[in-house]
């Protein structure tokens, strides 16, 4: 750990939270800075800029390993204080918050006015707002609501050198100045910290129902999945989990909610299509989502194989990344698919700590996946496993140079964890 940089920010923000954390879970410990202040961070980021120090931004931890361990890492500078609401306005169904607050706290407070918040992330708790809208993480709820980027209406960041700047706005209807919020969701830490988000909100469901069914292999799970993308209904989520590495059996939970008239509608249609499966409804389908949602989220420090491919060829990807983790024997497969999605979403629970088994299996895994045009990235691999972000080119790496060239020309926040150090 760099002593020189923690007694500089014991001097220099001597009433500010203070303390020591890992940049990856495999990491050295670090120092970590967590402000109270929109402005302490511009003074945080100013003086990084002027000792020529690297940043990495964080919210509780939860996502520092879905990327590349940092080249160099000088100090942690950690929303995990910045929290609470700045306003909520349930007339025209907009959020505004602090990027430390986790989702679980704002899912409650906008639920307690009618309002619900997406992405619905497994243990909301452990994940704050910025945190989610960095790494642009989907929630069980994307079949419905679509990607987080769709939903944010502005933000406020702290840039490289410390200046404080606002891109868009809090009402829905906002046409003024740069999309950079859109550019900002996903940029993982790379271009800006987020310190306030303003998020579009949907009316919280008067009904919801979970239905769950047990397929014996997987093109029963196949059917009964197509039958409901097929069918008149509007689901919330349509998951698919295998309950054994060994054993092709599947469950399959499908989550609805709404106006009570058309979730009722639904639920005769689910019925007809499904026949004598039991289904939940109101706090006891809400329970039973909510357990769903947080099992198939896999550990917080477990790796993670996703895949992503077009929902046509959702089937033959299935069989082949199937084929090819059976013969990753370093590594017991924990399935979890959205096939309304076409993503795939795998923790991986490791028997043997081969690093370079698993970097073969990846690499074989995009070698095939080439022919049907998908991707497969690596989330909280270890960091002899060098991840690297599917399908960028290298006129996409040029482009995403250029721009953290224009928004942090200091190389402030350049730890090369999403596009390689300079």
């Amino acid at each position: 750990m760099n002593e020189r940089v923690l007694l500089e920010l014991e001097r220099s923000f001597p009433g500010a939270s203070l303390g020591k954390a890992r940049s990856r879970f495999d990491g050295e410990e670090t120092p970590l800075l967590a402000p109270s202040s929109a402005e302490e961070f511009g003074e945080a980021l100013a003086l990084a800029r002027k000792e020529h120090w690297v940043v990495v931004p964080t919210g509780l931890g939860s996502k520092l390993a879905w990327t590349r361990a940092p080249a160099r890492a000088d100090f942690l500078l950690s929303t995990r204080r910045y929290t609470g609401v700045v306003a909520y306005e349930p007339g025209d169904g907009t959020l505004t918050a602090r990027s430390g607050s986790t989702m679980a706290e704002l899912r409650a407070r906008v639920a307690s006015g009618g309002h619900f918040l997406t992405p619905d992330v497994p243990r909301p708790e452990g994940s704050t707002l910025g945190g989610v809208i960095g790494a642009a993480q989907s929630g069980s709820d994307r079949l419905r609501f679509g990607s987080v980027r769709e939903h944010v209406l502005g933000l406020q960041v702290a840039l490289g050198d410390g200046t404080l700047a606002r891109s868009g706005g809090r009402l829905v209807k906002n046409v003024t100045g740069y999309d950079l919020q859109r550019l900002f969701t996903g940029s993982q830490g790379s271009l800006c910290l987020i310190l306030e988000a303003s998020m579009r909100l949907f009316p919280l469901p008067e009904e919801e129902c979970f239905a769950t069914a047990t397929a014996a292999n997987r093109a029963e799970m196949l059917r009964l999945s197509t039958v409901v993308l097929d069918a008149p209904l509007k689901p919330i989520s349509l998951c698919a989990t295998r309950l054994d590495s060994a054993k092709d059996v599947w469950s399959v939970n499908l989550r609805l909610g709404g106006r009570r008239e058309v979730v009722d509608d639904e639920r005769a249609t689910l019925a007809r299509i499904w026949p004598g499966v039991s289904v939940l409804s109101g706090d006891e389908a809400r329970r039973a989502a909510q357990l769903a949602r947080d099992e198939d989220g896999g550990a917080a420090d477990g790796v993670t194989l996703q895949v992503d491919v077009r929902p046509s060829v959702f089937a033959a990807a299935l069989e082949l990344v199937d084929r090819i983790l059976v013969s990753a024997e370093n590594y017991r497969p924990r399935w979890r698919c959205e096939p309304g999605l076409a993503r795939f979403d795998i923790a991986l629970q490791r028997v043997r700590n081969e690093p370079l088994l698993l970097l073969r299996t990846l690499s074989s895994l995009r070698a095939d996946l080439a022919s049907l045009a998908g991707r497969a990235r690596l989330l909280n691999a270890p960091r002899e496993v060098p991840i690297d972000a599917p399908g960028i080119t290298l006129p996409a790496r040029a482009l995403m140079r250029s721009i953290q060239d224009r928004l942090d020309p200091d190389g402030v926040f350049d730890s090369g964890r999403f596009v390689e150090s300079r």
